[in-house]
This record gives C-alpha cells, sequence and structure tokens, in this order.
C-alpha cells in the first residue's frame, strides 16, 4: 500500500523533482510541450502576437535542439510577415531553408507553386494508375509492365508505388509462366 504524504513534510515537496537523466529528459520534454502549446495558443487561439514571438523564441532559445523547431521557424515566419516585420520574416524563412532544405516548408518558401505542382503530379500519377490497371485488365501485360517501370523511375516516393509494383509482378507472373 501506498503511504499518503502531508504536505507539511518535506518529502512531498520533493517527490516530483527530476533526480536522474531519464527524469529530467521527460521533465524538459513537457517543458518543450507547454512552451510550444502556450507559442500556439497566442498566436491561433488569441492573436497575441508579440507573446507568441516571445514564446517561440525562447522556446528556441532553451531548447535549440527541440522537437518543434521546423514548425517554429516557421510559425514565427508567418507572424512576422503577418505584422509586416519583413526583416524577421526573412530572417526566419532563411533559417527553414538553410537547416531544413528538404522539408515542405523549405519547397513551399522557395518556390510558391510547390503545392500546385505536388497536386498536378499527383493527378498525373492516379492516372497513369488507372491507364495501367485498364491495360491489366485487358492483359496487355507488357504496356503494363512499361507503365509500372515508368512509374517506379519517376514517381518513386508516390503512395500508388506499391500497387504499381504489384500489377508488374502480376503481369511479369502471367507473361513468363
Amino acid at each position: 500500500a501506498k503511504t499518503t504524504l502531508s504536505n507539511k513534510s518535506r518529502e512531498y515537496y520533493l517527490q516530483n523533482i527530476p533526480t536522474t537523466d531519464s527524469m529530467m529528459t521527460a521533465s524538459n520534454a513537457r517543458i518543450v510541450d507547454a512552451y510550444y502549446n502556450a507559442a500556439k495558443v497566442y498566436y491561433e487561439k488569441l492573436a497575441d502576437y508579440d507573446k507568441a514571438i516571445k514564446t517561440f523564441e525562447e522556446l528556441n532559445t532553451r531548447f535549440p535542439q527541440n522537437v518543434y523547431l521546423l514548425h517554429d521557424y516557421y510559425s514565427l515566419y508567418r507572424i512576422n510577415k503577418q505584422i509586416e516585420n519583413s526583416q524577421r520574416a526573412e530572417y526566419y524563412k532563411n533559417m527553414i531553408i538553410s537547416k531544413f532544405p528538404e522539408s515542405n516548408y523549405a519547397k513551399i518558401l522557395t518556390n510558391p507553386n510547390y503545392f500546385a505542382e505536388l497536386n498536378s503530379q499527383e493527378n498525373q500519377v492516379n492516372k497513369l494508375y488507372e491507364e495501367t490497371y485498364y491495360e491489366y485488365e485487358k492483359s496487355n501485360y507488357a504496356k503494363v509492365i512499361d507503365n509500372c517501370i515508368y512509374a517506379t523511375s519517376n514517381y518513386n516516393e508516390n503512395k500508388l508505388l506499391p500497387k504499381f509494383l504489384f500489377l508488374k509482378a502480376v503481369s511479369y507472373g502471367k507473361t513468363t509462366g
């Protein structure tokens, strides 16, 4: 049975203080989450841009490797853009592009048409898959294999890739026995 400590005892106030590395890591993670959530509330719910900026920047100063760093930078970019502080907005834009060049945020900032191009590519892949499946149903396995090879070499990160690979494997099986 667990004994309840009196709030008049020293142990009562010391029981939740982190004393090991793992407890300290967990404590720091909770602090990071608290800063991040507070900054989001200031920005998104209360529209208190000054406090949002201050909270995001304090989070990044205290925990420069925090898990939200990329999102923090993007939020700071957006807030500064919104309050027309173009110098700070540009600073955070450059931080995103230099520290996270492969992120979607960096791609958006360097190419305003990024999402339109991504959507266009998605439509092309969907159309190609429909054509490939149609050819498969017509037992035109050579065309299916060609389309699948094209898809795997040109759209190698698409969510339809496993379906292309399956059609390719089945088509090879049908043509080679």
